[in-house]
């Protein structure tokens, strides 16, 4: 004969036991999508211009991993990261009117990537950008666009903008208006993908401007159905050696004054396709051929 003994008791701890592994792996789970979802903060400008008062931010003053985004807010509230003021974000989105100042000596330092326009990007301005002083990307992959600008961007004297580890192309002018006055240095340290700068819209490079380009695995310089005019310096391989063309022209490309110059020190040279436009009245230089034109 076979005993069997039964406990009410030891089914309804068994039960509760499960029951409360459930609760905290349901909640476990819960705490880790808020974590994500509260990763990102917004501008609001509610206590003035400053980047570093958190009562300006709808979740605090951003950190490596927070998404940020610049709406258009008062005039008077937009934002500015201070002299001497070190910011970082995962990525930044300045939107549609809105405004970022960066003084001088101030930075912002870019860690990752958020997606716009279908696409992945560290910096996405649809907006304006003024800045005066440091904007890093490069200790992460910045995304597919390392600084995807289609509105106003405005690189000022004194300012620099250093881009490495985008997946297809450094900076993207994309329709937009940007004006260089100070350093742009794309490639330095690791590859930009296949373009180091992508143009169809208005590039300016003014008196002041230096753009150096490398480790850009098909072009150096690409413009396609934009305006690119150069009043200052443009060297592709400062350092490490680009696929390709130096420059590809498919738009209107002007090498403007006698103070231009353009330094191509690879194999790469300067690509104009078809009937499109490209004006030389300052200097090229192609080292790899050892040929120096001037017009």
């Amino acid at each position: 004969m076979t005993l069997r003994l039964f406990y009410p008791e030891m089914k309804m701890q068994f039960l509760f036991t499960c029951a409360k592994q459930r609760f905290l792996l349901l909640l476990f789970l819960w705490c880790c999508s808020t974590t994500a979802l509260l990763a990102q903060t917004t501008w609001t400008g509610t206590n003035g211009t400053s980047w570093t008062d958190a009562e300006n931010w709808s979740a605090g003053v951003p950190d490596a991993t927070d998404d940020v985004t610049i709406p258009n807010v008062s005039p008077q509230s937009q934002p500015t990261i201070g002299a001497g003021t070190a910011a970082v974000a995962k990525s930044v989105e300045v939107q549609s009117g809105a405004i970022l100042n960066i003084a001088a000596t101030g930075s912002l330092t870019i860690n990752g990537f958020s997606s716009h326009n279908g696409s992945t990007t560290g910096l996405f301005n649809a907006g304006t950008v003024a800045n005066s002083g440091i904007i890093l990307g490069s200790t992460a992959s910045v995304g597919q666009y390392g600084l995807y600008n289609t509105a106003a961007f405005n690189n000022n004297s004194g300012g620099e903008i250093i881009i490495d580890q985008s997946i297809n192309v450094g900076l993207l002018n994309n329709s937009g208006i940007f004006t260089n006055a100070a350093k742009i240095t794309i490639g330095a340290v690791a590859s930009v993908g296949g373009e180091g700068i992508r143009n169809s819209g208005t590039f300016n490079n003014n008196s002041g401007g230096e753009i150096g380009i490398d480790r850009a695995t098909t072009t150096g310089l690409t413009n396609v159905f934009g305006t690119f005019t150069n009043a200052a310096k443009i060297t592709i391989r400062a350092v490490v050696d680009v696929g390709g063309e130096g420059i590809y022209n498919e738009g209107q490309f002007n090498n403007s004054t006698c103070a231009a110059l353009i330094r191509i020190s690879s194999d790469a040279i300067v690509k104009n396709v078809n009937t499109y436009t490209f004006t030389n009245a300052g200097l090229l230089i192609e080292n790899a051929i050892q040929q120096q034109h001037q017009q």
